[in-house]
């Protein structure tokens, strides 16, 4: 009896864990786009890789032990202070900051 229930077990999981997979992937390359073209940060340079997910930081951290900021001090020479970039914006949001420190 139980070797004939065990072939039907491996196929109904397989039927559900195909589409799990699927749904899956399909998941985590909706997130990669959204990062990379759709969120308000995506516009700003910078190593596309640390703007996908924290295992840029992670590797950094731990696997250089505790490289990171050396690294950001890095990325600062390369593409510029953060500011450099968000300061055309201030005229359009102007009211914004002003609302949220005065």
């Amino acid at each position: 009896m139980a070797g004939s229930v065990l072939p039907a077990v491996i196929e109904a999981a397989s039927r559900i864990a195909l589409p799990a997979v699927g749904l899956l992937l399909l998941y985590t390359v909706g997130v990669a786009v959204y990062r990379l073209v759709f969120h308000p940060l995506a516009r700003f340079p910078g190593p596309r890789l640390a703007a996908l997910s924290n295992w840029y930081e992670f590797y950094y951290d731990v696997v250089q032990q505790g490289q990171f900021t050396s690294h950001i001090q890095e990325l600062h020479k390369k593409y510029g202070m953060f500011f450099d970039f968000l300061l055309p914006l201030l005229p359009r949001y102007r009211y914004l900051i002003y609302r949220y420190f005065f």
